[in-house]
């Protein structure tokens, strides 16, 4: 009896002293820790009381916006650049409640030829507005030839400024 005590004993110290099989690793299971979604899952973990309906699509803005769009002297074609795209396409996204395009001149023709100038930019903005995807219902347009002065320098480079169209963008 005491020796199979012994042996006993024996058999357990040895299968205790032996190193265990390392487990198999396939990869199968993975999870990106630094993915967006992994760390939208982890974030979830951490504060499950915070609702996901709060994180909005589009930051606050400010109830009315105006970006000018200059033109040169007796140019009425609309050829926006990359970044006045860019502007436009940031601040017109989601479709505001109203727009008003303004457009006005450098009182540098008669006042007949100035006014269909200032006409005429206004429209190629409203175009432009509603290729973009705008409703036209949404859009109001006004022009005048002699108003809002940006500057009153007679001087070319002053007026480069009063040769625009202002584009309200009213969110309320």
């Amino acid at each position: 009896m005491r020796t199979l005590v012994m042996v006993a004993c024996a058999v357990s110290l040895a299968a205790c002293s032996s190193p265990p099989k390392p487990p198999t690793v396939s990869g199968r299971h993975r999870i990106p820790i630094n993915s967006p979604a992994a760390q939208e899952e982890l974030r979830l973990q951490v504060f499950p009381q915070e609702p996901t309906a709060q994180a909005t699509m589009w930051p606050a803005r400010p109830p009315k916006q105006t970006v000018n769009v200059y033109f040169p002297q007796d140019v009425t074609v609309f050829r926006p650049t990359s970044a006045q795209i860019n502007q436009l396409h940031t601040l017109l996204w989601p479709v505001p409640k109203h727009i008003n395009v303004r457009g006005l001149t450098d009182n540098n023709c008669p006042p007949p030829g100035d006014t269909q100038v200032a006409r005429v930019r206004a429209l190629a903005i409203y175009n432009w507005l509603i290729n973009q995807g705008v409703p036209a219902s949404r859009i109001t347009i006004s022009y005048a030839p002699v108003k809002d002065y940006a500057s009153n320098a007679p001087l070319s480079p002053g007026r480069v400024l009063n040769r625009r169209v202002d584009i309200e963008i009213l969110r309320k």
